[in-house]
């Protein structure tokens, strides 16, 4: 039986005992019956209320839980970058020639890590904030339900107890209206976190098949990274480090490249058009692959490094490799036209090659 029910049938008792008292003489009970109805009225509304609030606390707390979720994910991140911090380390004990690189790397793996940190701690306060809105809210609700059952069991305090339900009802909205800011704020920062964090530190994953178009990868992290058959067509990979990646069937046309990392990088029937590699450290790179019939077209490979490349069998057509360095360089069946090569001629000139046009 409803709240509302309850407190019509005990109206319905006290007026007929009072029916009975008067001894059958005309009772006029329209004030008793209007105070009935409205206290009905206002208690399904509070009813209403609950019940919403009750479904806004539910929709909040997945929230959190999502919330939360994310930021595991992101402390599993800061694990990879410690691990990749640690290899740094060992590798600037080992080495003696690059050891300068290798702080520069380190400092900069300690300082992601840190700003990292200091993200999931901002947004573990957050959610420590909004658990707390929720239990606040909570509470005001568990008051609204006590003063709903005082309401039933003594009519005579209705004012009262109206104007304390009004002011635990202003309190409650105000609450949810903070909660759901501070929400929107936590979900935008794990977002913004989230954006950064996949934007610049994506080595050793498996990225393959992906929609990488237009993305903004410059200076970013993709060492021994698995991109294999993705589309980074018009992608701005700038300066990245692409060592030991699978770039094998990946799209790179009209991609910015200049002076990215590809230092022994697969990039056996990768799509080359109007791609930009201007210094680009290509050293040791495989470019050939046995299952396809490959062409880098208007590829601007000035100033690049492809010093013992595997370029077998690729067709180079109206490319750039002014200044390129190609020494030791695997040259078998490469086909060259209208193509600068790196002493500035060009092969159309020299019979159609550039093998005898390497030295600058």
């Amino acid at each position: 039986m409803s709240k509302s029910g309850t407190l019509l049938l005990g109206v319905m008792i006290v007026v007929s005992s009072l029916a009975g008292c008067i001894g059958g003489e005309e009772y006029d009970t329209s004030a008793y019956e209007s105070q009935i109805a409205e206290l009905e009225e206002m208690l399904e509304m509070q009813n209403q209320t609950i019940a919403q609030r009750d479904a806004t606390i539910d929709g909040l707390e997945s929230g959190m839980a999502n919330a939360t979720q994310m930021i595991q994910a992101q402390a599993d991140g800061i694990a990879i970058l410690e691990a990749y911090r640690n290899s740094l380390v060992n590798q600037i004990a080992e080495s003696n020639n690059s050891s300068a690189d290798l702080n520069g790397q380190l400092e900069r793996a300690n300082a992601s890590i840190a700003s990292l940190e200091s993200n999931i701690a901002s947004l573990e306060t957050l959610l420590e904030n909004a658990n707390a809105s929720i239990a606040s809210l909570e509470s005001n609700i568990a008051s609204l339900e006590t003063l709903l059952e005082n309401a039933n069991n003594s009519s005579p305090s209705l004012d009262s107890t109206v104007d304390e339900l009004q002011a635990l009802l202003i309190a409650a909205n105000y609450s949810i209206q903070q909660l759901e800011a501070d929400l929107i704020f936590l979900e935008d920062e794990v977002d913004d976190w989230k954006y950064r964090a996949m934007d610049r530190f994506l080595g050793y994953a498996n990225l393959s098949h992906g929609d990488y178009r237009y993305s903004n990868l410059s200076h970013a992290y993709i060492e021994d990274t698995n991109l294999s058959h993705s589309d980074l067509s018009f992608a701005n990979l700038s300066y990245a480090n692409l060592m030991y990646s699978n770039l094998s069937w990946t799209n790179l046309q009209r991609s910015e490249m200049q002076y990215a990392d590809l230092h022994a990088a697969n990039l056996g029937c990768a799509i080359l058009f109007d791609t930009n590699l201007t210094g680009a450290d290509l050293s040791y790179a495989v470019v050939s692959h046995a299952s396809c019939i490959f062409t880098w077209d208007e590829v601007d490979l000035s100033h690049a490094d492809l010093s013992y490349a595997n370029l077998s069998n690729l067709h180079i057509e109206e490319s750039d490799l002014s200044h390129a360095d190609l020494s030791h360089a695997d040259l078998t069946g490469v086909s060259w036209d209208d193509t600068i090569c790196p002493d500035g001629t060009n092969s159309d000139d020299n019979g159609n090659t550039c093998e005898n046009n390497l030295l600058i």
